[in-house]
């Protein structure tokens, strides 16, 4: 049996927690848009984003060379042009997509996906992080969210590549704050000073 999938010792934060380390969301299209735009961020610090995205640009660099064969000057000059303009076409244009979608996407998602509408429940230990919702519960140690993302309107707490708990700020008062920070980090074994809000 996997070290994560074994008993947590303890009763569940849900149970145990006061009320300085519990807190109930109710999600907005906002906070899901705004999750939109970070998550997007995040995926540019991953590594295999840009393997990925480095993949795509050879390629595109080969179809468009193999269709302009053989190579003259001017086909030369305009492949090196592409090459260029390629990384801001790849990189770009999803970011776009995201701006433009993101709250349309939220209301909708809002609108369609019985999971989100209704309260879902947050409590945590300096070990854990439990969630409930009318769909049931999960309680998940800090050290098994594979990545942490944040910006100064919320968290992502991700339990995998692209699968997250979202944690608004506005939903908690300023002593929360301080018991959810001090406990991801201790959890995670980071300074408490990495949790500042830095992406936008």
């Amino acid at each position: 049996m996997p070290e994560s999938a074994a008993p947590l010792p303890g009763a569940s934060p849900l149970e145990s927690a006061g009320p300085a380390c519990r807190v109930t969301v109710v999600y907005t299209a906002d906070d899901l848009a705004r999750g939109q735009y970070l998550f997007y961020r995040a995926q540019l610090r991953r590594r295999s984003t840009w393997i990925a995205y480095g993949a795509l640009w050879a390629f595109a660099l080969v179809v468009f060379g193999a269709l302009q064969w053989p190579l003259t000057a001017p086909a030369v000059v305009t492949l090196l042009l592409m090459a260029l303009l390629l990384p801001i076409v790849i990189v770009g244009l999803p970011w776009l997509i995201v701006r433009l979608t993101a709250r349309w996407g939220a209301r909708r998602a809002l609108r369609k996906q019985m999971t989100l509408p209704g309260g879902h429940e947050f409590a945590w230990t300096a070990e854990r992080l439990a969630m409930r919702s009318r769909y049931g519960t999960a309680d998940v140690p800090w050290k098994d969210f594979v990545d942490v993302a944040q910006n100064d309107a919320l968290w992502l707490l991700f339990i995998s590549d692209r699968m997250y708990y979202l944690v608004p700020r506005r939903v908690l008062s300023p002593e929360q704050m301080a018991s959810f920070q001090q406990a991801l980090a201790s959890g995670r074994g980071m300074p408490t000073s990495s949790l500042s809000p830095a992406e936008r």
